[in-house]
């Protein structure tokens, strides 16, 4: 006779949170599927978002891909009319890439729809149950910076 294994916390989380996730990230494309702009933009707006500018380097590593990928696709980001690249004046070899009003109306645009999203995906809790939750992720998240 087989007995079955005991389901940890660790399975249940790397079971549960990929469904959420993937919701998520479903609902959000599907927003964004008119607009010429990808899933590595949307990042990067974002990433900017909170920035306004950062180096080329630093979305590099943000991202966790090449400097090549990163310059395609911020290539794509200037042709979008979304950001700009501008030349440090300390040292020339550094590249930041500054958000522009187009691209700060689509990190507006994409955040407000990330925030209905989540409303709708978590309005089956209460409210203290979503404060529960919310402090819950913010000291795993707290542990990560540390």
């Amino acid at each position: 006779m087989m007995t079955q294994k005991k389901e940890t916390f660790g399975d249940k989380i790397a079971r549960i949170n990929p469904i959420l996730f993937r919701e998520a990230m479903r609902r959000q494309l599907k927003l964004f599927s008119y607009e010429p702009v990808s899933l590595p933009h949307l990042a990067i707006l974002d990433y900017l978002g909170e920035k306004s500018s950062s180096k080329m380097s630093d979305l590099a590593k943000v991202l966790g891909i090449s400097m090549g990928a990163v310059t395609g696709i911020v290539d794509k980001m200037i042709f979008l009319k979304l950001v700009k690249r501008e030349r440090s004046d300390e040292d020339r070899r550094v590249v930041f890439v500054v958000l522009l009003d187009k691209g700060k109306d689509v990190s507006e645009k994409f955040n407000d729809a990330k925030r209905n999203i989540v409303n709708d995906l978590f309005s089956i809790l209460t409210e203290k149950e979503k404060q529960d939750y919310l402090l819950l992720i913010q000291k795993v998240v707290n542990n990560i910076k540390e």
